[in-house]
């Protein structure tokens, strides 16, 4: 048998080296990309928590601010009982909260009975007819006629007239009568009373005159004098947080229904419906 030369020998010692260097190349970068994914997956569950826990502490923090902002309301509308209206600036503003560190919180008050109510589910009879009639016809508006302020989703079905749209005192007036003509004859009369464009406010006098004046039915007179209101009981209250500099730091809004039925001696009835935190560059 020929002996193996030194030379031969160690060649094929390099060749097995090589081979082994080879196959747990691919090992490592198995076990780096396996290491990596188990970091990415870490970090991501934790960034998933976290974000949750931040979820959380603002929703807890949201809420008990909002309760905060209620309560303030409520003691406040009991010194305005039977006098919001004339207990608001031009602006709606009602009062204002000094907060230590943040700055002011404005509670504006906003007519939002002119809006169409779109849950008639507690309803019955002629009036969820109207209502339901009513809802049907602007939803026929086309995209340009669409404003905002023509539905809301709770409170009571009468509309109030100082802050309705047009288009929705049109469409209980074609509703009522059943008569396009003589629908829009009847809203001409009552926008014409109204004033509108001038900044009054309706008086029940006058509504009724209007009314009088349009060639109506007694059963149609009545079912729009029922539908339309002069006082509203629904209110939109937007808190308005800023800080020293005026920049808003926080907005948040409800609708308020007014119950005088539920007034006591020193205590003005009614209770929040909604209460929604909004985006802090809305208008």
């Amino acid at each position: 048998m020929t002996p193996r030369s030194p030379i031969t020998a160690a060649r094929r010692l390099a060749r097995a080296l090589r081979a082994r260097r080879a196959f747990a190349l691919p090992l490592v970068v198995l076990l780096v990309l396996a290491a990596g994914l188990s970091v990415g997956l870490l970090m991501d569950r934790h960034g998933t928590s976290y974000r949750a826990m931040a979820r959380q502490v603002g929703n807890y923090k949201n809420h008990h601010r909002a309760a905060g902002i209620q309560e303030c309301v409520l003691r406040w509308l009991d010194t305005a009982r039977g006098k919001l209206e004339t207990s608001l600036d031009n602006d709606g503003l009602a009062f204002t909260l000094e907060v230590r560190g943040r700055g002011e919180i404005r509670v504006y008050f906003r007519d939002a009975q002119g809006a169409l109510l779109t849950e008639t589910t507690q309803l019955v009879g002629r009036k969820r007819e109207i209502i339901e009639d009513a809802k049907f016809l602007l939803d026929q508006l086309p995209p340009e006629g669409r404003i905002d302020g023509l539905f809301r989703p709770v409170g009571p079905a009468e509309v109030s007239l100082a802050s309705a749209p047009a288009v929705v005192i049109q469409a209980l007036c074609i509703a009522v009568t059943g008569d396009q003509s003589k629908g829009m004859f009847a809203a001409t009369a009552i926008l014409q009373r109204r004033g509108d464009g001038d900044g009054r406010r309706p008086e029940g006098s006058s509504i009724q005159t209007a009314l009088a004046q349009a060639p109506l039915s007694d059963d149609e007179r009545r079912e729009l004098a029922s539908i339309f209101i002069t006082t509203p009981k629904l209110y939109e209250v937007t808190a308005v947080t800023v800080n020293s500099t005026g920049r808003i730091l926080d907005r948040s809004a409800g609708l308020y229904l007014v119950d005088e039925s539920r007034n006591e001696t020193f205590k003005q009835g009614g209770s929040f419906l909604t209460w929604d935190e909004l985006p802090v560059d809305q208008p």
